[in-house]
Order: C-alpha cells, then sequence, then structure tokens
C-alpha cells in the first residue's frame, strides 16, 4: 500500500526519539514560541520538517501532525494571554511583516501569516441556535416491539460460494482435458493484481478445506490444482500455509505468462495444421491376484506386497487408485491383456473367484460404460486364466461352448453384449466399436503357445481365429474404419532367453494376416512377458526376410505387468493416440519401487517413449530410426534395458557386450528362435575377435545385427535342430505335467497358499 522508506528499524527508532525531545521542548517553550521577537518558532516548524520530511509510514505522519498540533496549541495559549488592545504588540506585528510595503515594494504576506497566528483566533460574535422543541408524537401501546436483525452467513450461502468456485475450477479443469489445471492458470489475473490476490485467497480456501489438492507436476516441477473426490477429502489432512506475492512478483508472472504465450502462438502457427485431439489408452495387465483361498476380505489385504511375489490385493487397488487419481480419470479405453490368477495349481472355484475378483476390482475404479462412454476391454484370457496354467480345451465353437472359458466368464454377464458373451464362451475372442471409426480387436492367444495343454498345435487354425480375424480386417478395410488389435501372448520371441511365444508357424500365419491390414491396423498390445518392450519388424529395419515384400508390417508394443513375480516394479501404462488418424503418438509408463516404499507404494511417472527416447511418435519409421540410434549409442541400450524392468533395483545392470546384444536383437521382430539367436552369437563372436581392438561393443552388435536376407534365412540344419529340440523339450513338459496332475487330482492333494508363496519367493 505504500512505499518502502528505506530505512532501517534502527533509523526510524530515532527518529522516534528526535520526536519525543522536540514535543517536550515545544510544551516547555511555549512563551519564547509566541514572542514575535524570538525565532523559537520558525526553528521549531523547521525542525519539525526536516525531521518528517520523508514521511512515508502511517505512524510517523500521525507523529508529524501530534507535533504540529501541540505547536500550534502552545502558541495559541500564550497568545490569548495577550491584549487584543496592545499597542506594543500590534507595532511588533507590523515590524514582523517588513517594510517592503512602506517602501512600495511587494507585500510579505507569509511573513504576516506567520506572525499573525501566534495570537490566536480573532474574537467573532457568537450566534446562539434556537433550541427546537422535540415533536412528541404518540407512541401504539399495543405495538409489540421487534429486535432489528442481525446477519449471519447460512451454510448454504457458504455452500453456494464454495460450488461456485469448484464450478469455475471444474470449467478450467475438462478445458485442459485432464484431471488438474495449472495454479497459475487458475489465480493469476493479468489484467488486476487485487484480483489475483483475491484469486489467491479463493485457491487457498478450498484447499484449506480439502475440496481441492495441490502438488507439483512431475514434468515441469510446476504447482497444479485438482479437485479432490469426497472419499480423498474426507481422508485429507487439513493445513495451513501462508501465500505471499508482491506487485513485483506479480508483474513477473505476467510477463512469463505473456512470453509462454507468444511462444505458444508461434508454435501453434508452425504445427500442422491437422493437428488433432488426443485420446487415452489405460493399459494394465499381468495381475496374477494373489487371494487367500479362504476369500475372505480381511486375509486378502493382510497378504504383504513383496519382489519375487505375485500381485496382492491391495497392490492392485494401489495401482489403480493412484492411476483414478494422478493420471487418467476417464480415458477413452480402460485394457486388460490378461492374466488374472495367480501362478500355482488352485482348485476351479479358487481361478475363477480370483479372475471375478480382479475384474470387480478394476470396474470400481473404471465401471464399463459400452459405446455410451469409456469402453472396457478387460475379457482378454490369460495362460494362467486355465486349470492348470496354459490349459483351455480347443473346442469347435460352431457347435458347443468352451469349458475352460465359461468356468471364469460369468464375471463380463453385466459389462458385454448377448452377442459378445455367446462369442466369448464360444471362441475367446472379440471385437468392440470403440467409436464409429475404430475397433477393438480382442485375440485368445492362449491356443498358440508352445506351452498349451492339450497339444494342438497341428490344429491349423484353433476356434477358427485367424479366418475370422481376416474377415474382421477386410470388412473394416472395405467401411474405411481402423483396428486395435490386443492379446496377452504376444506372437514374438522372448527378451529373456528368444524363446518363441507362440509356434513359429502360427507367428508366420499371423503376420501374413496383419501384413495385409496395415492401412487399417494402428496398433498391437500384448502383455505376458512382465517386461515394457515394442518389436520393430525386421523388413523395414534390413529389408526383406523371404516373406512377401509387399507386406507392411506394423509395431508392436508389449506392457509391464501389476505382478513383480520376476523382480520387475509393478508397473502399467497409458497410451496417447490421435482421436482423427488413430495413430499412437507416445506412452507413458508408470511404476512403484516396492523395496523403497514400505509401507506404502510410491507411484510415479518412470518416463515417456518421446522424451526417453526422442520420438516424435511411434510410427513404425520414427521406432526403426531409433533402432539405428541404438546401435550407435551404448547409453540408449543400457536407457532401454533399464526401462524394460521398469527400473528394477533386482535388474542386473547391462554393462556386457551380451546384454548389449540380446537388448539389441530383442528390438526385432523374429519369428523364430534361431533368428534371435543367430543375431546375438554373431554379436559375441564379432566382440571377442575385436576385445583388443579400440571399437566400442554397441558398434560390434550394430555390425551384427544388421541382418541381411541371407542372415536371416535359416539354414535347414537349424532348422532340423530347432524344430527337434522344441519339439522333445515340449513332449517331456507335456508328459510331466499331464501326470503330475493326473496324480494330485487322484489323490486329492493340491498345494496350499503357504506352500505356493514358500515356493514362490526360492
Amino acid at each position: 500500500l505504500l512505499t518502502d522508506s528505506n530505512l532501517s528499524d534502527q533509523e526510524r527508532r530515532k527518529i522516534h526519539d528526535w520526536e519525543r525531545a522536540l514535543l517536550q521542548d515545544i510544551k516547555e517553550s511555549a512563551v519564547d514560541l509566541a514572542d514575535l521577537q524570538s525565532d523559537k518558532f520558525d526553528r521549531a516548524t523547521d525542525d519539525l520538517d526536516a525531521l518528517y520530511q520523508g514521511v512515508c509510514y502511517p505512524r510517523e505522519g500521525n507523529l508529524d501532525g501530534l507535533c504540529l498540533d501541540e505547536l500550534d496549541s502552545a502558541v495559541g495559549r500564550q497568545a490569548g494571554l495577550l491584549s487584543g488592545t496592545d499597542i506594543t504588540k500590534a507595532s511588533e506585528l507590523i515590524t514582523a511583516s517588513g517594510n517592503a510595503y512602506v517602501n512600495n515594494s511587494e507585500f510579505d504576506w507569509e511573513a504576516l501569516g506567520n506572525a499573525v497566528c501566534r495570537f490566536g483566533m480573532m474574537d467573532t460574535k457568537v450566534v446562539k441556535k434556537e433550541k427546537k422543541k422535540p415533536r412528541r408524537v404518540l407512541q401504539d401501546k399495543n405495538a409489540q416491539e421487534t429486535q432489528p436483525s442481525v446477519y449471519t452467513a447460512k451454510k448454504e450461502d457458504i455452500q453456494d460460494a464454495q460450488a461456485r468456485r469448484l464450478g469455475i475450477l471444474e470449467t478450467a479443469i475438462k478445458r485442459e482435458s485432464g484431471q488438474r489445471v495449472s495454479f497459475f492458470d487458475v489465480v493469476l489475473d493479468s489484467s488486476s493484481f487485487e484480483q489475483t490476490v483475491e484469486n489467491l485467497f479463493d485457491a487457498s480456501f478450498l484447499v484449506h478445506n480439502g475440496s481441492l489438492g495441490i502438488g507439483l507436476d512431475d514434468t515441469t516441477g510446476l504447482p497444479f490444482l485438482e479437485k479432490r473426490e469426497d472419499a480423498v477429502k474426507d481422508q485429507a489432512s487439513s493445513g495451513q500455509c501462508i501465500l505471499s506475492i508482491t506487485p513485483a512478483q506479480w508483474e513477473g508472472l505476467v510477463d512469463s505468462q505473456f512470453t509462454m504465450l507468444i511462444l505458444t502462438f508461434f508454435a501453434l502457427l508452425a504445427a500442422p495444421s491437422s493437428a488433432a485431439s488426443v485420446g487415452r489408452i489405460l493399459h494394465f495387465s499381468d495381475v496374477h491376484l494373489n487371494i487367500s483361498e479362504s476369500f475372505p476380505a480381511a486375509d486378502n489385504a493382510r497378504i504383504p506386497i513383496r519382489y519375487f511375489q505375485d500381485a496382492p490385493l491391495p497392490l492392485l487397488e494401489s495401482a489403480l487408485l493412484y492411476a483414478k487419481e494422478h493420471v487418467v480419470a476417464d480415458p477413452e479405453l480402460f485394457l486388460y491383456t490378461g492374466d488374472h490368477a495367480a501362478h500355482g495349481l488352485f482348485t476351479d472355484e479358487y481361478i475363477a473367484k480370483t479372475v471375478e475378483t480382479n475384474v470387480h476390482a478394476m470396474e470400481n475404479y473404471y465401471p464399463p460404460k459400452g459405446q455410451e462412454g469409456r469402453l472396457e476391454a478387460t475379457a482378454i484370457i490369460g495362460n494362467a486364466d486355465g486349470n492348470p496354467d496354459y490349459h483351455m480345451e480347443v473346442t469347435d465353437p460352431e457347435t458347443e461352448s468352451n469349458p475352460s472359458i465359461e468356468l471364469i466368464s460369468e464375471v463380463w454377464e453385466d459389462s458385454l453384449t448377448a452377442a459378445n458373451m455367446d462369442l466369448l464362451n464360444r471362441r475367446g475372442y472379440l471385437s468392440y466399436a470403440l467409436d464409429g471409426k475404430l475397433h477393438v480387436i480382442t485375440l485368445n492367444t492362449v491356443p498358440y503357445s508352445p506351452s498349451h495343454l492339450p497339444d494342438t498345435s497341428k490344429n491349423p487354425d484353433p476356434f477358427g481365429q485367424f479366418a475370422w480375424l481376416d474377415k474382421t480386417l477386410a470388412e473394416l478395410q472395405s467401411a474405411g474404419k481402423f483396428a486395435y488389435i490386443a492379446g496377452h501372448v504376444a506372437p514374438i520371441v522372448d527378451s529373456y532367453g528368444g524363446n518363441p511365444q507362440w509356434h513359429s508357424k502360427y507367428i508366420v500365419k499371423y503376420k501374413n494376416i496383419v501384413g495385409k491390414y496395415a492401412d487399417v491396423i494402428k496398433a498391437q498390445f500384448f502383455g505376458h512377458v512382465h517386461s515394457v518392450e515394442f518389436r520393430v519388424p525386421v523388413t523395414s529395419l534390413d529389408g526383406p526376410t523371404g516373406e512377401d515384400d509387399t507386406f507392411q508390417l506394423l509395431p508392436m508394443y508389449i506392457t509391464g505387468s501389476i505382478s513383480p513375480l520376476f523382480g520387475n516394479n509393478p508397473s502399467f501404462m497409458v497410451w496417447d493416440y490421435d482421436t482423427e488418424t488413430y495413430e499412437v503418438l507416445d506412452y507413458a509408463v508408470y511404476a512403484s519401487n516396492i523395496a523403497e516404499s514400505e509401507p506404502q507404494l510410491d507411484w510415479k511417472l518412470l518416463f515417456r517413449a518421446s522424451e526417453a527416447y526422442g520420438l516424435k511418435s511411434l510410427s513404425l519409421t520414427e521406432l526403426s530410426s531409433f533402432v539405428h540410434r541404438v546401435e550407435q549409442n551404448v547409453s540408449l541400450v543400457e536407457s532401454y534395458y533399464w526401462n524394460m524392468k521398469a527400473r528394477s533395483p533386482n535388474a542386473r545392470p547391462c554393462k556386457d557386450a551380451v546384454c548389449y546384444a540380446k537388448t539389441l536383437c530383442t528390438l526385432k521382430w523374429w519369428t523364430t528362435k534361431g533368428q534371435y539367436l543367430a543375431c546375438v552369437d554373431t554379436a559375441q563372436t564379432l566382440i571377442a575377435d575385436t576385445d583388443s581392438a579400440s571399437v566400442s561393443p554397441v558398434d560390434v552388435v550394430a555390425a551384427a545385427s544388421g541382418s541381411s536376407a541371407t542372415d536371416n534365412k535359416f539354414a535347414m540344419n537349424d532348422v532340423m535342430m530347432t524344430i527337434g529340440a522344441t519339439a522333445l523339450a515340449t513332449a517331456v513338459a507335456v508328459v510331466c505335467v499331464a501326470l503330475t496332475v493326473l496324480m494330485l487330482r487322484r489323490a486329492g492333494v493340491l498345494i496350499n497358499r503357504s506352500q505356493y508363496d514358500t515356493v514362490a519367493t526360492l
């Protein structure tokens, strides 16, 4: 309100001491002050002027006035004692005014005025005011006295004001297409400092009573406001803080905001005119829910969260709550890519109850809305959802429902249409319409796995799924529509040892289909391997590999898991896509480090692909360019490997040539294990041969992994050896599992939860 006087507190105290001394001197020198022959009065006023020349604060201004008043009163009291007929005093008055008037020069009115004030007020004739008699008014004796009403703020008025403030904030949040809004966007008024202060008060009030939450953005470090749900509001602790802002700070913020507006304006001018809004997909996978076999909720809550064990219910609910409150409250699609049940041998009842509990937990936070709103796609069956693991009867979908699927499908009766429910029970795969132009196709991938029981690898098309997929994509193509494909087990070789996750012949058949519809398929989402990965088609990197050159394969994306069974950090992903073209633009990975978060999990954004890998989008061109950059950059290899494990403290450091080679070869979408191992073996041999040369391991890996058409073709003996070894291992595994299950069922013995936890820990 007042300009700073630039005086220290010590200097101001000196002024107050001088003022008290001057005031005392005025009181004691009243006679001298009234004496026209003395300059005491002039010196006193000059001292006052000098003392308070730099008055800036109300306190000093008040003291200045008190001194002047005391000076005037002292002179007036002394002047009142003088006789108005005293000729001596009159002559003194004339003398004080100077002789200039007598000498025909300009009259010194200032000198006269200073002298006259010492004689006090002039005598005046007192005019007495006529007193008016009050008019008597007869009062009504029967009238009742009423007490004036006292205004008190009603609770409803306070609630209305609060609702108005919250309404303004909700509008801002919707405009930002998110769950939070910038703190400065809400409170900063570029045209008024006073309004900014009022906005600060409103915002702090809403934060104080729990209606709003305030925090710092992980990416920008700037404060944000977000609306709190009632449940969260009740749990929020009430606190106080001091918000301070000066006019200079306000001007600096306004200038910064204006600069950002200018930069944004030019960025929009430079951006393509076809830029569209961004949709979001929330992607969970591989919870492997670890619940008590006795099923009580209290027992489920007591299961601890540990690395190398499957996820208990509190871990899943913690991830869902964080996603709902801090990441995306209302995604266009909630996607779950399978494996609801924990690893182990359980009863049919336990498997069904686990799937039901897992789906209901997700629906509590993200309820399905069908075509009226957000789409839920959780009806994807994983290998762990069978009993035993990887078990699923392959039946004729034209004549009967599938008993393995019906065992767990009841939980989706309320969220699926009758037609889709029948399709799920008979075949295990579905097609949803996300909107008028985009469909989500979910696949039943369990029968394609080399671990599938019973062995149906001789079946060219289990459940007729390949024929259905080809037909569905062709129909979408003719209608000018697009598709996202999702499933549990990806048609790849894994990053652990290059083991094929589908039979190679099924991978080839899948590629033959999707390669024809590159203009329809916009993304492929899978899970299963508990690792954040993607695959880039080899043809896009090194030319043809013997398959039809006219096919255009697209990148494939694999998400991490909620289950920390393999020592990984529990994680989930959010995909950004263009709502006009449906191209996938970016993905973000959120995770929690269990070891550092006891007893409470600490979820946070780990990385965004665009920032971590320098990608403009997730297009084939961008990802192919990234693979080539990885071949020349050791730090990118290590970064990708570290992110695959969701930055778990249990991940082995990737510092040697073998890890470099495996990580780089994992980026490519191979069909067989032999192709993958050939890439890794060649790289290791080259590194060993050049160990003493001044060549970095990654340079050698780049040379080794750049396979040509000839390198990518299997020699016949490699093919036969791989097929033979795979067949033998599969046969032995099938026989062992079948005999074990048969013996356990006959004996009525099943592994209990405590035994399973011990085995999982080991």
